[in-house]
């Protein structure tokens, strides 16, 4: 018998013939409450799991030799016909054609009420997949001809009326590629992306395993219509099987509900959950010394990882493309949320009108109810990390930010995790009083790095009200002098001090804003580096 090692977002409440799939998470509001709709969603449920007791069935991959060549700027070319959209009102549906980088055949299938209610009257409804045709997409040069009528498809994209002054369809979430998924919210742009699971990931001696969504399930809208379009999916990889149900609600943010349910095939040593990946080419600190011939002063989706703990307080994490991988975790086990943000929004430090880097959204993880105090997978040992690898380009995510189950997943087990996504390009709301705004730092010729952050207050008031403030710096939990500047006029701080590199280690630095009146208290979130390991002498 399988051994469950918790339950945290399923249970199966029998009332009569209604089966309801309720989170015993607090406050939580379920993404599936009808009656019928729930039967079919424990018949997919079956179905997954009877998938996760066969061996692995390696992919479906085989693509015609001209989709198999095409480059990214020819597989752009491949465009849906707005024409064939699927009507889902209030959504549209549409579909991304197999090449490139994405070879995975995908089954999507839609889902009606007519369904569900044969399933009430106690009749067995056939999904069936949505045919590929050719004549669904328009092949600009016309030099792509002749593919056969099941070469099915790579993924698929919601549209829906997100933004009202267009008066038309806006592109809201899209599935694409292994377990990636990203969604934009209103007067947003994409950008960071999410991801079903990460297998062995930032183990650098080892490959990581990218599980894939091979089918999908497109629910009918819950009668309240309160609960978001409605997506369930099937993730497979040759060590684990999963079961994924999203609840998807379009707006200012848009957000993405998220339950699943993992059978591990193997045993896993590191299992990633609600991971997030974006791209750091470079960025405010490391601009100057940028060695790529680039008119932009930062390139970037994502400038920072944010930790939002239960006590009221937040770390800030500045991000780095960095010259050697590497992986910082965090052993915090009060955390609330935590996001990849990109919080630098002025137009001119990115002076790139075509990307509009400064509208791309943030990515906050956060539980699934709707409590503020719950803390993120509470029922679960485990930590957060971030890796960073080294790139030399602007088309690789080279960012990632997941939470790590401290133990390895056994064989036969089932896992169940909630959490939700919210997409926004807006500024978040504050905790602390005082935010990192810029971080920079020079290699000085006496070897040290000397490093300055700068600190703006979140009001007038905050500017106002405090006038004597301190700093606490801190390298690998041991006190550093610093010196702090006070911009009276504007509220600015700036804290700069300078450390000597280790050859054998990179250092973990953090330094946050206290009142320097009476007993110390702090009033910034805590800004959190890693000093890079100093070069070996020849």
């Amino acid at each position: 018998m399988a051994r469950k090692l918790a339950t945290c977002c399923f249970s199966l409440i029998l009332i009569g013939v209604s089966i309801a799939i309720l989170p015993t998470v607090a406050h939580a509001t379920p993404p599936l409450n009808d009656s019928a709709a729930s039967l079919i969603i424990r018949d997919i449920m079956q179905e997954i799991k009877e998938v996760a007791q066969r061996p692995y069935s390696p992919l479906d991959t085989d693509l015609p030799e001209a989709l198999q060549k095409l480059d990214y700027d020819e597989y752009r070319k491949i465009v849906f016909n707005r024409d064939k959209a699927i009507d889902l009102s209030p959504y549209r549906l549409e579909m991304f054609h197999r090449g490139y980088l994405f070879p995975n055949r995908v089954q999507i299938h839609r889902t009606r009420w007519h369904d569900f209610y044969q399933k009430l009257e106690g009749r067995q409804p056939q999904f069936k997949p949505i045919p590929y045709s050719p004549e669904l997409f328009t092949y600009h040069g016309g030099q792509l001809t002749g593919f056969s009528e099941d070469l099915g498809f790579a993924g698929f994209r919601l549209l829906y009326p997100l933004n009202p002054h267009t008066k038309g369809y806006d592109e809201v979430i899209s599935f694409l590629g292994s377990s990636y998924f990203r969604a934009v919210d209103r007067g947003g742009a994409y950008g960071s992306s999410a991801r079903g699971l990460a297998v062995n990931i930032g183990i650098f001696d080892r490959n990581e395993e990218f599980p894939v969504f091979t089918k999908f399930w497109l629910l009918p809208d819950a009668r309240n219509g309160n609960l978001g379009k409605r997506v369930a999916a099937l993730l497979e990889s040759p060590s684990i099987t999963g079961f994924y149900l999203f609840a998807i609600k379009p707006g200012s943010p848009t957000t993405v509900s998220v339950c699943l349910k993992l059978y591990p095939r193997k045993k896993i040593d590191k299992l990633g959950i609600a991971p997030l990946t974006s791209m750091f080419l470079y960025g405010e600190a490391g601009a100057k010394a940028n060695v790529h011939v680039d008119h932009r002063p930062e390139v970037h989706d994502a400038d920072g990882l944010l930790i939002n703990l239960d006590d009221k307080q937040a770390i800030w994490h500045p991000l780095e493309n960095p010259k050697e991988h590497r992986t910082t975790i965090f052993h915090h086990k009060n955390i609330r949320s935590f996001g990849l943000i990109q919080r630098d929004k002025h137009v001119k430090h990115y002076n790139d009108f075509e990307t509009n880097q400064h509208v791309r959204p943030s990515i906050l993880v956060s539980p699934y109810g709707n409590g503020h105090n719950e803390r993120l997978f509470a029922n679960f040992n485990g930590h957060l990390e971030l890796l960073e690898i080294a790139s030399d380009g602007e088309g690789m995510d080279n960012i990632g930010a997941y939470w790590v189950l401290n133990q390895p997943v056994e064989p036969g087990s089932e896992i169940e995790f909630a959490y939700k996504l919210s997409f926004t390009h807006l500024p978040l709301s504050p905790i602390n009083k005082f935010n990192v705004q810029d971080t920079q730092y020079v290699h000085q010729d006496d070897g040290k790095i000397r490093y300055t952050i700068t600190f703006t207050p979140n009001s007038q008031h905050i500017k106002n009200r405090y006038q004597d403030i301190t700093a606490h710096v801190s390298v690998l939990n041991q006190p550093v002098e610093s010196q702090v500047l006070h911009d009276k006029n504007t509220g600015v701080v700036t804290v700069a001090f300078a450390i000597m590199p280790s050859e054998q280690n990179a250092k973990k630095l953090q330094a946050q804003l206290f009142t320097s009146r009476g007993t110390p208290v702090a009033i910034s979130e805590i800004w959190s580096f890693t000093c890079p390991k100093a070069k070996s002498k020849p």
